[in-house]
């Protein structure tokens, strides 16, 4: 062994009892949950199942959309386009354009449409056409994916919630 040598062991990833489960959801859908430490596996998980937003707070979500409509806001359709994408109800990314891999999208869909919108805010998107959304739509899309899973406490309409 020389100095650039170096050996890992990893721990093998473990399957998610349905205990861990209610744990991991309850962890993360709690105040402040949005920073709450994941080991390996619960990564797993969460990149590849639905996403795991209380179902509570996607409908108060759902109900604040309805009771506070702003059918003009690139923002407002935002969230509304990247609910149906999550719910399998949109069989594209509202801005990717691209198909999840899984039906429905899992939380790893999400955090690349995310992704895709952060590039985009960032002026990192490159193309030989102007791209056809706002910078508003973008953020929404990248707010409600963060939101929905479970990586920020604001939901992206209605009242904040524990940042």
């Amino acid at each position: 062994m020389n100095d650039f040598d170096v050996e890992f062991e990893f721990e093998p990833l473990r399957q998610l009892t349905e205990e861990e489960i209610r744990d991991l959801r309850r962890r993360k859908n709690a105040p402040g949950g949005h920073r709450a430490v994941v080991d390996d596996s619960e990564r797993v998980y969460l990149d590849t199942h639905p996403p795991i937003r209380d179902p509570a707070a996607v409908e108060q979500l759902v109900r604040d959309l309805t009771d506070y409509p702003a059918p003009d806001s690139d923002f407002y359709q935002a969230i509304i386009q990247t609910l149906d994408f999550a719910y399998g109800r949109r069989p594209r990314g509202p801005l990717s354009d691209e198909a999840p891999k899984s039906q429905p999208p899992t939380g790893g869909d999400l955090y690349h449409e995310e992704a895709v919108a952060a590039r985009y805010i960032e002026g990192r998107m490159v193309r030989d056409t102007p791209l056809p959304r706002s910078r508003d739509f973008a953020v929404g899309v990248e707010h409600t994916c963060m939101w929905l899973r479970c990586a920020t406490g604001d939901p992206p309409w209605g009242e904040l919630g524990d940042s």
